[in-house]
């Protein structure tokens, strides 16, 4: 790289007789070529395709492209990233990343680029939000993290007629939660209402979506969502009466705070089939059509 640098060049002296001997002429074409190639293999664009990640990854990943070697940038679902750089080799680099990713989630976390090179697995990356043996053994019985079993929730249809959410075991599940009093929720439904739409196509009623408000009345929420045509998406009542009401009731008589599931609002969990938690995304969703791959994943 001395030459792109502004190194010595052997064609200082005597140019015109060193090309004429084919000495320098190859020196001068490699130079040429070198500088006209791009200096990374990994270009600033390739951040776009990212799957999940913000923007701030997005320009993170540029710095990544001119870091250090031994290097690797790791991604999970829901968003997480982070990366490595200068470690002693490949293996360390992989590692590390993966490690300082799992700090920030609950999903497992794989490498998308390794040094200057994407080596993005996307089969195995559809495949990460089913639970493994290990934590199908170490879960929870009860509880809103990965691989536990989720509060068994009651609530009513837009009927009045109630429901629970065991109701549809045997079924994946999207439950959100979320309020028209949420800016953040307000700016999701257009995704959701492509989700639903890409469900209903691809997955008939294999997966289920539940949109569960809070803290306000259903009948609030209700007029929200038809004066701006989001009432065709699966809205149903979580009880609450009004602000100041955050009590979620489960099918077994036990009450929660709605803190306790979720912290902020929106946020939503997608439920396997016997209700353990597969996902858990605290905040809203910006395409949640990326996330098709990984409920094919569990769905079939």
């Amino acid at each position: 790289m001395s030459v792109l640098q502004g190194g010595a060049s052997p064609c200082k002296q005597g140019v015109v007789r060193a090309i004429r001997s084919g000495i320098c002429y190859a020196f001068l074409f490699l130079t040429l070529n070198l500088v006209s190639q791009p200096a990374f293999a990994l270009q600033a664009e390739q951040a776009k395709l990212i799957p999940h990640v913000d923007e701030e990854a997005k320009w993170s990943f540029q710095k990544y492209i001119y870091a250090s070697t031994p290097k690797a940038f790791a991604i999970a679902p829901g968003g997480a990233w982070a990366w490595s750089e200068q470690e002693v080799n490949d293996e360390a680099a992989k590692r590390v990343a993966i490690a300082n990713c799992s700090e920030q989630t609950q999903q497992p976390c794989i490498v998308y680029a390794l040094n200057n090179k994407i080596i993005f697995d996307k089969k195995r990356w559809s495949t990460l939000w089913q639970l493994s043996d290990f934590e199908k053994s170490n879960s929870n019985s009860f509880g809103v993290s990965r691989a536990s079993s989720f509060p068994d929730l009651i609530f009513k249809d837009s009927k009045g007629v109630k429901q629970k959410l065991s109701d549809s075991n045997g079924k994946i599940r999207l439950v959100h939660f979320w309020g028209s009093w949420c800016p953040p929720c307000i700016r999701e439904m257009p995704d959701l209402v492509e989700l639903q739409n890409s469900l209903r196509k691809n997955y008939g009623n294999k997966v289920k979506m539940i949109l569960l408000q809070v803290r306000e009345p259903y009948s609030q929420s209700l007029h929200w969502a038809k004066k701006y045509q989001f009432d065709k998406l699966p809205l149903y009542d979580s009880a609450p009466a009004g602000e100041n009401n955050d009590i979620l009731q489960t099918a077994s008589g036990k009450k929660l705070y709605d803190r306790m599931i979720a912290r902020v609002f929106p946020s939503s969990y997608i439920l396997d089939q016997k209700g353990r938690v597969l996902f858990v995304h605290r905040g809203p969703i910006h395409n949640w059509n990326e996330y098709l791959p990984l409920l094919k994943g569990v769905a079939k």
